[in-house]
Protein backbone atom coordinates (compact mmCIF):
# COMPACT_ATOMS: atom_id res chain seq x y z
CA UNK A 1 0.00 0.00 0.00
CA UNK A 2 1.30 3.13 -1.23
CA UNK A 3 1.89 6.08 1.82
CA UNK A 4 -0.82 8.44 0.29
CA UNK A 5 -3.64 5.34 0.59
CA UNK A 6 -2.23 4.20 3.87
CA UNK A 7 -3.01 8.47 5.26
CA UNK A 8 -6.40 8.13 3.38
CA UNK A 9 -7.39 5.06 5.05
CA UNK A 10 -6.20 6.25 8.33
CA UNK A 11 -7.67 9.97 7.84
CA UNK A 12 -11.19 7.75 7.16
CA UNK A 13 -10.91 5.93 10.16
CA UNK A 14 -10.27 8.76 11.94
CA UNK A 15 -13.40 10.80 10.74
CA UNK A 16 -15.53 7.11 10.93
CA UNK A 17 -14.77 5.76 14.08
CA UNK A 18 -13.06 8.61 15.87
CA UNK A 19 -10.26 8.55 18.72
CA UNK A 20 -7.09 9.76 19.02
CA UNK A 21 -4.97 10.62 15.77
CA UNK A 22 -1.67 9.73 17.18
CA UNK A 23 -2.64 6.14 18.42
CA UNK A 24 -3.98 5.60 14.89
CA UNK A 25 -0.97 6.47 13.43
CA UNK A 26 1.60 5.32 16.10
CA UNK A 27 0.48 1.66 14.56
CA UNK A 28 1.08 2.46 10.60
CA UNK A 29 3.95 3.89 11.04
CA UNK A 30 5.46 1.20 13.14
CA UNK A 31 4.57 -0.93 10.13
CA UNK A 32 6.07 1.19 7.74
CA UNK A 33 9.33 1.82 9.21
CA UNK A 34 11.75 3.31 6.83
CA UNK A 35 11.79 6.10 4.76
CA UNK A 36 8.23 6.35 3.95
CA UNK A 37 7.44 7.03 7.79
CA UNK A 38 8.01 10.76 7.91
CA UNK A 39 6.05 11.69 4.53
CA UNK A 40 3.25 9.23 6.29
CA UNK A 41 3.16 11.54 9.72
CA UNK A 42 3.64 14.88 7.28
CA UNK A 43 0.15 14.58 5.58
CA UNK A 44 -1.97 12.36 8.49
CA UNK A 45 -0.94 15.47 10.58
CA UNK A 46 -0.91 17.97 7.73
CA UNK A 47 -4.29 17.22 6.91
CA UNK A 48 -5.87 17.37 10.63
CA UNK A 49 -4.07 20.17 11.59
CA UNK A 50 -5.53 22.32 8.59
CA UNK A 51 -8.87 20.96 8.04
CA UNK A 52 -10.90 23.92 8.35
CA UNK A 53 -8.79 25.83 6.57
CA UNK A 54 -9.22 22.88 3.93
CA UNK A 55 -12.71 22.61 4.12
CA UNK A 56 -13.42 26.52 3.76
CA UNK A 57 -11.74 26.20 0.52
CA UNK A 58 -13.02 23.03 -0.92
CA UNK A 59 -16.41 24.68 -0.18
CA UNK A 60 -15.48 28.21 -1.81
CA UNK A 61 -14.49 25.80 -4.88
CA UNK A 62 -17.23 23.14 -5.41
CA UNK A 63 -19.88 25.39 -4.02
CA UNK A 64 -20.99 22.30 -1.87
CA UNK A 65 -20.97 21.99 2.08
CA UNK A 66 -18.98 19.67 2.93
CA UNK A 67 -21.65 17.57 4.69
CA UNK A 68 -23.20 16.77 0.98
CA UNK A 69 -19.50 15.40 0.05
CA UNK A 70 -19.03 11.93 0.18
CA UNK A 71 -16.77 11.73 3.29
CA UNK A 72 -14.05 9.69 0.85
CA UNK A 73 -14.19 12.35 -1.27
CA UNK A 74 -13.44 14.87 1.32
CA UNK A 75 -10.73 12.98 2.35
CA UNK A 76 -8.91 13.05 -0.76
CA UNK A 77 -9.79 16.55 -1.64
CA UNK A 78 -7.95 17.50 1.80
CA UNK A 79 -4.99 15.76 1.31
Amino acid sequence: MTVRRTALSLLLALEERGGFANLLLSDAVLARAGDDAPLLCALFYGTVERRLSLDHLITGYTGKAIGRLDLPVVILLRL
